[in-house]
């Protein structure tokens, strides 16, 4: 019995969407696409039997290109409709001592996670390992971000399930990623592979002439947007405020800080007195302002 795969034939109407249908999805699911981009997509909808307009699977433009993603459940649910999917081994975890555990009980990030995955024609699972350091998503100081900050371990053996099940159903799955998997990454269109984003390196641009700084105090009225507490080198902690409109003002007092958290919390804007110092805007005064002051009424 010959066993190979023939090719997919493309459809010429790739689903069953009706054209309002599929407006909405450019408008809502591909955003910014082309319309070659948009009939790929809609074939990969046919394909993995995934519903855009329950965002089941949705594309995503990153450097110009089309990368098209899904969650791990939609990966989950094409494998278990070929009906070779067997269950999975793990995930387990390791720190940098290369020990697996299978529950990560440590407050710090693992190093690394792997999952396998049973496929009834295979007789040994297929592993996906993933770094930590490859696919976490930081900020420009290397902390964790979002989902990775409070749950790395999740993240991570998300990341090694994706790898595993594209790696068991190559030809139900490529060309589609989860978003775990390119929070900081890019697709090589040639191969498939995930690799790190390319970094464009800015071009150096002529240092413009310091603006004079004002002498004098300075007082401006805001929302807040945010309170965080920073050490510092000499001991002590410094808090910095964000503003809407956006700025970002220092202070080394407690009660700055707790005026302005809670005026974020009751939704006020604050009046900050601050003056512009070598490390940023230190506040000199803070305090919470009323948006709508009451008005004198005019003498009878």
């Amino acid at each position: 019995m010959n066993t190979s795969l023939a090719p997919a034939a493309v459809p010429t109407n790739p689903t069953p969407y009706t054209r309002e249908q599929i407006d909405l999805i450019k408008r809502q699911v591909a955003v910014g696409v082309t319309d070659d981009e948009l009939r790929l997509f809609l074939y990969q909808c046919q394909r993995t039997g995934l519903d855009a307009l329950t965002k089941q699977i949705y594309a995503i433009k990153r450097g110009g290109r089309l990368t098209i993603q899904t969650a791990i459940d939609g990966f989950r649910l094409i494998a278990q409709r070929t009906g070779d999917y067997r269950g999975q081994v793990g995930p387990f975890w390791c720190g940098a001592n290369g020990i697996w555990a299978d529950v990560w009980l440590s407050n710090e990030a693992p190093v690394a996670a792997k999952v396998g995955v049973w496929r009834k024609d295979f007789t040994e699972p297929v592993w996906g390992v993933a770094r930590t350091a490859a696919y976490a998503a930081h900020d420009e100081r290397g902390h964790f971000l979002g989902l990775w900050r409070n749950m790395p371990d999740t993240m991570i053996a998300k990341c090694a399930e994706a790898l595993a099940l594209r790696k068991a159903f190559p030809h139900e799955l490529s060309g589609v990623y989860t978003g775990d998997e390119i929070n900081e990454q890019a697709v090589d269109h040639s191969t498939g592979e995930i690799v790190p984003a390319p970094r464009s390196l800015p071009k150096p641009k002529p240092q413009p002439k310091a603006a004079p700084q004002p002498a004098g105090p300075q007082t401006i009225v805001a929302r807040v947007l945010g309170v965080l507490k920073r050490p510092m080198k000499s001991g002590g902690e410094r808090y910095v405020i964000s503003t809407d409109p956006i700025g970002t003002y220092i202070s080394d007092r407690l009660d700055d800080a707790t005026a302005a958290k809670a005026a974020q919390e009751a939704g006020l804007p604050i009046e900050i007195t601050f003056q512009t110092t070598p490390d940023g805007r230190a506040i000199e005064s803070l305090r919470e302002v009323d948006p709508d002051p009451p008005t004198e009424e005019p003498p009878l």
